[in-house]
């Protein structure tokens, strides 16, 4: 079993579990427990939409099954005609916004946000749960200062108070090159590809992993580079066994990979080195969302193109003549990446796509999807791990028909089974995407692009 011993560059690097926002559920944590109940409600509400497309009750119900099994392309389809009128129901309104941040059409998702707070009174769970919506929404599109207009969001009071104190645009690219595009080696260095980054003109050894959200970067490095402290937050991580730890929300001047430099970067001045880890910081899903990024496992380089059209153009122009995969996905909190998976044979599943996923295993899952597959888990000696059997899996119509082993019992905090308000079967992670020639993120499509 030493292939699934934990070191501390360990499963989940950064995957924020205790989750920062607090999760939008629709209905309640635990009134439909398992996906195979959930699908049974689905085809009877589709059979009564079909029955009756004209009535709003049935649209309702259709749209907010469809959401909650992962299907939100086409809850979006469903709902849109409920949302067109200006409609006073609370839960059309949420099911809208919710659908709108996840496929990061941040216009309507702050418009149905800002209903909802003026129609609830202020102080009510409804006007607070819309603010952090709100809130969420602002700090994906990069307008950190309209933060300052919301109420007090306790849950979120770190990085609210981060964004309020936040000087000036967050983000500033500038490249060495008028093809703004440039490509950092990596090697693989316990098990995640490891490269070298400059922050504040210090050079430094960072990891990807999209399981996080900011850059993370450890507080002792912070301090002697003279990193700006903006907040602070308590935060619960796998890597730390569940235990609660003390960061700070903060800002470098600068970042450099390769040829492209960011300036006035959001940090996460984390727990880190002394907690066994090697690397001094991560790279994480906020900083890839500001770019068009392949990681091309085959040739071991990460690629940062700008998000136009001729960075489209010119990874288009990389990929001639190669088979490729397109996969929808959604982007929920901060940096969760979901997309639709298959394991043993089941489809549909929803998945966490999770790069960061450090130990030999491909897939982490979540105890309601291995109880209502009835999947049998064995306990490893001398930890609270569990293993199953894997003998596919996929993302898409992408399938790995070899034999693995899968992780259970890693998470920490509550059971994030139904924690989105949607069901999250699983954790997918780079044991599985490194089979592929390469991994493209493209946030403007919403949707990842594998190269065989």
């Amino acid at each position: 079993m030493n292939m699934f011993r934990m070191p501390l560059v360990l499963i989940l690097v950064v995957v924020i579990l205790a989750v920062i926002f607090v999760s939008f559920v629709l209905f309640g944590e635990g009134k439909i427990k398992y996906r195979s109940e959930v699908l049974k409600a689905l085809a009877r509400a589709e059979t009564m939409f079909n029955q009756s497309p004209g009535n709003p009750a049935s649209r309702q119900e259709y749209a907010t099954l469809l959401f909650q099994t992962g299907d939100f392309w086409k809850a979006k389809m469903i709902v849109q005609p409920l949302l067109e009128k200006p409609s006073e129901d609370f839960e059309i309104l949420h099911l809208g916004a919710r659908l709108a941040y996840l496929l990061a059409d941040y216009k309507n998702a702050e418009e149905f946000y800002r209903r909802i707070m003026n129609l609830a009174g202020k102080g009510t769970k409804k006007y607070k749960d819309a603010a952090k919506g709100l809130a969420l929404t602002y700090f994906q599109t990069r307008t950190y200062d309209k933060v300052k207009e919301l109420p007090d969001i306790k849950e979120s009071k770190a990085f609210v108070e981060m964004m309020k104190k936040f000087p000036g645009k967050p983000y500033t690219i500038e490249w060495a090159n008028k093809e703004r595009t440039t490509a950092v080696p990596y090697t693989i260095e316990g098990m995640l590809p490891t490269f070298e980054v400059r922050v504040n003109g210090k050079d430094l050894k960072f990891i990807l992993d999209t399981g996080g959200n900011l850059f993370y970067i450890d507080k002792g490095v912070a301090k002697d580079i003279g990193l700006e402290k903006l907040a602070t937050h308590k935060a619960t991580y796998a890597y730390t066994g569940g235990q609660e730890v003390e960061e700070f929300l903060g800002r470098a001047d600068s970042v450099t990979l390769g040829g492209v430099t960011i300036k006035n970067v959001p940090m996460t001045l984390a727990e880190w080195k002394s907690r066994g880890i090697e690397s001094d910081g991560v790279l994480t899903t906020q900083a890839l969302k500001e770019f068009l990024f392949t990681i091309d496992y085959r040739n071991g380089q990460m690629i940062f193109r700008e998000r136009n059209e001729l960075g489209l153009k010119l990874f288009k122009d990389s990929v001639e003549g190669k088979e490729t995969v397109d996969i929808p996905f959604v982007l929920d909190e901060t940096h969760l990446l979901f997309t639709r998976g298959s394991l043993n044979g089941t489809p549909n599943l929803t998945f966490l796509v999770d790069s960061g996923l450090a130990a030999s295993a491909s897939f982490v899952g979540m105890d309601g999807m291995l109880e209502d597959l009835k999947i049998e888990t064995t306990k490893i000696e001398g930890s609270k791990y569990r293993l199953f059997t894997i003998s596919s899996l996929g993302l898409g119509s992408l399938v790995w028909d070899k034999p693995a082993q899968g992780l259970a019992g890693i998470m920490v905090g509550e059971p994030p089974y139904w924690s989105q308000g949607f069901i999250w079967d699983g954790l997918i992670s780079h044991q599985f995407l490194k089979n592929f020639g390469s991994w493209t993120i493209d946030f403007d499509g919403m949707k990842f692009i594998f190269t065989k």
